[in-house]
């Protein structure tokens, strides 16, 4: 742990641990990391399968979008049973969620996917998060934007990464709002089609806001004037 925290990677914030699994995993000595993918590895496929769906929803889970995502078959429920008796998971309360016990056998499964199949679960997960929250996507935006961001759907990606920078910006955390709109920009900059014009005048509507409230008026006028013929072309 303190090979960790002397670095900056994990942080202890009001008594609990702040980091980012990822990077935690990048950091580890590589004796530690081909412990975690030997762990991995020792998993019998059918076993291994699900666990690594569950961990491109995230560290915590919905059995039911997990049944979804790896197709519900008769002995799903002895699946899950084989998995806690595996120990990488546990039930959370009584929510009916499961969580990895170690965030970083999740990042190892995760890393254990081929990108093409990883890419193809997380447009899965997305596409079936979309579909239950049609009438509630603004609830969701944060997670669909973070799975479609994984995919070739540029589309939804920008959708989302713009609803979820207004929502941040709503609530005033300026930093998440930033980071949120600096995304959408990267994919509208890679993929001028990925929005129209109507979309990028509602992106720009809010993102406008983001350095008049920070106080960089600057930086607001550079964004009006980067976008401003898509939606106001020369006559």
């Amino acid at each position: 742990m303190s090979f960790l925290t002397e670095r900056g990677i994990v942080r202890v914030n009001v008594g609990a641990l702040d980091f980012d699994a990822s990077a935690v995993a990048a950091a580890l000595p590589a004796s530690v990391q081909s412990l975690l993918a030997a762990r991995v590895d020792r998993l019998e496929p059918i076993d291994r399968a699900p666990l690594q769906a569950a961990s491109v929803i995230g560290r915590r889970f919905d059995l039911q979008l997990l049944a979804v995502v790896v197709g519900k078959t008769n002995n799903f429920g002895a699946r899950l049973d084989a998995m806690q008796a595996l120990d990488p998971i546990h039930p959370e309360g009584k929510s009916g969620n499961h969580v990895f016990k170690h965030a970083l056998v999740r990042e190892a499964l995760y890393q254990s996917l081929l990108r093409e199949i990883r890419t193809r679960l997380h447009l899965k997960i997305a596409d079936e998060i979309e579909h239950r929250s049609s009438n509630r996507v603004a609830e969701v935006a944060e997670v669909l934007a973070h799975h479609y961001s994984q995919t070739d759907h540029a589309d939804k990606a920008f959708i989302y990464l713009s609803m979820t920078g207004s929502k941040s910006l709503s609530v005033y955390s300026l930093d998440e709002a930033a980071t949120h709109f600096a995304s959408a920009h990267a994919l509208l900059d890679k993929d001028p089609g990925c929005a129209s014009d109507d979309q990028v005048a509602d992106f720009l509507g809010s993102h406008a806001q983001l350095p008049r409230l920070a106080g960089r008026i600057k930086a607001m006028i550079d964004v009006l004037e980067r976008y401003m013929p898509r939606i106001d072309p020369p006559c």
